[in-house]
């Protein structure tokens, strides 16, 4: 990730933007701009940071990267118009990477995948059942709101040892029922936006996003049938070696996303090198 004012090859930006600024120059339209929103989402489930350990998702990975990989996965597979948006270049750029590149060529995950126990306690319901599944190989628990909990290599104990085990990191009084390995709840990545990602990248997206899909249907109160449209926020994108602005109409806000404070400014975000701004006009 490059410092702020640093730059390699030539900058993605069309005008020096500031914040409040009224020449904003020509910009760039898109009509994604709500991908940036998940800026906020990252930060308050402390991404990528809480799956450094193992999985190495801040260091291996970065910010925008996995803002990319995020929205790439929760856009609905029906969004084919999405592919062709200006956005992905920009995100690509921000990420250093070429134009029709995408992220994470090289990550190298882990091999073991727990949600992180932030993600759990005050949050997850405590009365709901939990289901367990193994093959030879590995070893999953998931919720039955529809997510997993863990996914690890089988070990030494009996498997449903193993799995109340993994269950009893986080709870010891909830009900751990056997279940069907192919019952698991892994999140289908739709292949017009994702395409040929990198497998470790790919699966941590399949384990992680149905969670993140519950939170997000929870907090803005929809279903997973309209989970991509709140991304469909049209626009124009201004980015600089310092800041990255999006401007939109008024009608574009939402009130769910408001009340989530999804739209609210990010201002200067380490991870990512830039001032972030959202403008409504």
């Amino acid at each position: 990730m490059r410092a702020p004012g640093e730059t390699e090859g030539r900058p993605f930006y069309q005008a020096s933007v500031e914040p409040g600024s009224e020449e904003l120059g020509e910009g760039l339209a898109t009509r994604l701009g709500g991908i940036l929103y998940l800026i906020n989402l990252l930060d308050y489930l402390e991404l990528p940071d809480c799956f450094e350990p193992g999985w190495g998702l801040a260091s291996r990975l970065g910010g925008w990267a996995l803002l990319e990989a995020l929205a790439r996965a929760l856009l609905e597979e029906g969004l084919e118009d999405c592919h062709g948006d200006p956005i992905w270049r920009a995100l690509a750029q921000l990420d250093g990477r070429e134009e029709g590149s995408l992220p994470g060529w090289n990550f190298q995950g882990g091999d073991g995948y727990r949600i992180p126990e932030s993600w759990f306690q005050g949050i997850i319901p405590q009365n709901l059942p939990w289901h367990w599944a193994a093959d030879p190989g590995r070893l999953r628990v998931w919720s039955a709101l529809g997510f997993i909990l863990a996914d690890v290599p089988r070990g030494r104990l009996p498997a449903q040892r193993q799995a109340r085990q993994e269950l009893g990191r986080y709870t010891d009084t909830a009900l751990l029922l056997p279940a069907d390995p192919r019952d698991a709840p892994l999140a289908t990545l739709a292949p017009e936006l994702v395409g040929p990602l990198n497998r470790d990248l790919g699966r941590w997206l399949a384990l992680a996003c149905p969670y993140l899909g519950w939170r997000l249907d929870q907090t803005l109160e929809t279903d997973r049938h309209a989970r991509g449209e709140w991304l469909r926020v049209p626009g124009w994108l201004y980015v600089t070696p310092t800041h990255v602005d999006l401007v939109t109409s008024l009608e574009a806000i939402s009130l769910p996303v408001r009340l989530a404070g999804l739209d609210r400014n990010p201002g200067w975000v380490g991870r990512l090198g830039r001032v972030v701004s959202f403008h409504f006009r």
